[in-house]
């Protein structure tokens, strides 16, 4: 095999990062990801650089912050004359494949278009440095988007199933706010076998490429796994692992202090997040069973990928990386979905082996965000960084206990005009105002039950997280400038 090592990057879709065996959760059972963390290295503080898909998955992809790719929003994507990672391992001689969710121009193009066909669009996932790719839409658009998925669906004789189910799903959450008005009804289990659900289908999908992959070159591949973002549809067989009454209670809202200013307090109560206007705990309970069923499934199938590599004698010399664009609240704070700094919308899984290469079976606990992958990963590959923000993380995954493996010091999260500051010792928010409006120390309260806004015990550092967020701006205010044939910094 060529002297580089080959590249597997798994990226779920809204997994939280509290929601693996091997973090300690005592219900849902993720026991391949748990292999995983046993051949390699778990951080436990990685977070995601905007608690929505598309922002986060562009960071990922080009390792700078939702405010130098001006993608802050869904309704935009990584144009095609950017330089991804792929593009860098691409141009250093690795044969490069994308299989499954992109989240990406096609995804926009497609957006609410029965009958559209998601091929039409795969120029625009080959320019972001793929040579091979099988691209397919997220759960929702499967309903009306044709792409390699709905084909396949319609060989087995599952397609009418698989789209009338989803649109009937679809048509309950838009008769209401699928979130903020209760929209839990739509959580049952799939009616595909596990093997063509979508997440099945995209893992089958990466299992055949490894087992047929035979060139010269080291492989990078994709694998984009929709699930466990919602709906809520895992395969029977995976739904039937967790009851309601089993998966525990909803971490509930803290308590307002009489410190917190009235508009600061309004905002956080009605301003952030999918809250519902009556919260069920009973339904937010099915939630989390459903989603912990669709979490044990797409751990089925990574357990499959690794034995593919193991069986094919590939194991050591492949890194493997696991990860997922942001997070799921779950009921948590009596809010679903992400849009929120809260730590179960914006902390991530994040695992990254190569056995014999990096340390095993260890927990690295230094902070990273999305942006770390694209410098790891050429460092990795024994490629130059190129001036991306991020830090690599080889270093800290040779040596987890390093706290001080990579340099960094805080992540930087952002939603809409929003901005989340994050050192080991406090969470901080601000909004398009500069005015404060989550402050949490992380070490007393690290279930975020006592918002410090406006406490007099807390000016100063209040103060002094502000002006790291201007210093962070002030020192990152280079734009990815978008022209009509070209795709560069702009400023520093």
């Amino acid at each position: 095999m060529p002297d580089r090592p080959n590249l597997l990057f798994i990226v779920s879709d809204q997994h939280r990062a509290d929601a693996l065996g091997c973090a300690g959760h005592s219900i849902v059972q993720t026991p391949n990801l748990d292999r995983l963390a046993s051949t390699g290295v778990r951080f436990d503080q990685a977070y995601t650089t905007a608690p929505v898909c598309v922002p986060a998955r562009s960071s990922l992809y080009m390792g700078a912050y939702p405010h130098n790719t001006q993608i802050r929003d869904f309704d935009s994507y990584v144009p095609e004359c950017a330089t991804t990672f792929f593009n860098r391992l691409q141009d250093a001689g690795y044969y490069t494949a994308h299989i499954g969710e992109a989240h990406q121009k096609g995804l926009l193009a497609t957006k609410g278009g029965d009958g559209d066909d998601l091929r039409e669009y795969r120029d625009h996932i080959e320019s972001l440095g793929f040579d091979s790719v099988h691209e397919t839409t997220g759960v929702w658009s499967s309903r009306n988007i044709n792409s390699p998925l709905t084909d396949y669906w319609a060989d087995r004789g599952v397609l009418e199933t698989a789209q009338e189910d989803l649109q009937e799903r679809y048509e309950i959450a838009q008769s209401y706010d699928l979130w903020e008005e209760g929209g839990f009804s739509v959580n049952w289990p799939s009616p595909l076998d596990p093997e063509d659900h979508l997440d099945g289908y995209i893992s089958r999908q990466a299992i055949q490429f490894l087992e047929n992959y035979d060139r010269d070159q080291p492989f990078a591949l994709w694998v984009g796994i929709p699930g466990p973002h919602e709906p809520m549809d895992p395969p029977k067989k995976f739904a039937e692992l967790y009851e309601p009454g089993d998966v525990g209670q909803s971490k509930a809202p803290g308590d307002t202090g009489d410190w917190v200013p009235d508009d600061v307090a309004s905002f956080v109560q009605d301003g952030i997040g999918k809250r519902p206007a009556d919260f069920d705990e009973q339904q937010a309970r099915e939630v989390r069973a459903a989603y912990y069923g669709k979490i044990s499934h797409i751990d089925h199938w990574i357990g499959e990928l690794l034995t593919t590599l193991e069986e094919r004698d590939l194991r050591e010399e492949t890194f493997v990386l696991y990860t997922s664009d942001h997070g799921e609240l779950g009921g948590d704070h009596h809010r679903f979905a992400k849009h929120s700094f809260f730590e179960k919308s914006v902390r991530i899984p994040l695992l990254v082996s190569q056995p014999g290469s990096y340390a095993e079976g260890e927990t690295s606990h230094v902070l990273t965000d999305l942006t770390d992958i694209y410098p790891t990963v050429l460092d990795v590959a024994d490629l130059s960084n190129g001036g991306t923000l991020g830090y690599s993380l080889c270093p800290a995954a040779r040596n987890p206990s390093d706290s001080n493996a990579t340099g960094r010091d805080a992540v930087v999260s952002m939603f809409e005009d929003r901005t989340m500051y994050l050192t080991p010792e406090y969470k901080y928010a601000i909004d398009g105002d500069a005015r404060g409006y989550l402050l949490f120390d992380r070490n007393d309260d690290p279930d975020e039950q006592t918002n410090l806004i406006g406490h007099p015990e807390y000016v100063d550092i209040e103060r002094d997280l502000r002006d790291a967020i201007l210093r962070f701006y002030q020192e990152t205010t280079f734009r990815f400038r978008r022209d009509a044939d070209s795709f560069h910094v702009e400023g520093t």
